[in-house]
């Protein structure tokens, strides 16, 4: 869900639509990377996997309207930051940490490289 509560002890959906965020591939990159813990990679590849086969479409992906029904109704809209960012990370989690060093490359807002640079 796009966003949940967990006032009952409980996670509870407050709104139940998928938007096709990066947020939690990104957080998964990132604790994948900084503890080397396979179980964030696992999780990311799961997700990648749900995306995929729930909501791609001819030509690419859409929202899903509500994520608590078995066989997702479809919005028809994807967000650039699907193709951006969403994809970009489920990838990222999945590469070897040589292919973009954390130590050599910081990633900005939108999940692009930038190198770092060394004080002299």
């Amino acid at each position: 869900p796009e966003a949940g509560s967990f006032e009952s002890g409980h996670m509870t959906p407050s709104r139940v639509s998928y938007q096709l965020r990066p947020e939690t591939l990104e957080s998964l990159f990132y604790l994948y990377r900084v503890t080397g813990n396979a179980t964030y990679q696992d999780w990311s590849w799961e997700i990648f996997r749900t995306i995929n086969k729930q909501t791609r479409t001819k030509f690419g992906f859409a929202n899903v309207k509500d994520v608590r029904h078995g066989h997702v109704e479809l919005d028809d809209n994807e967000a650039t930051y699907m193709g951006a960012e969403t994809l970009k990370y489920a990838l990222l989690a999945q590469l070897p940490s040589s292919a973009l060093s954390l130590k050599d490359f910081v990633l900005n807002t939108e999940g692009h490289p930038l190198p770092l640079r060394r004080s002299r």
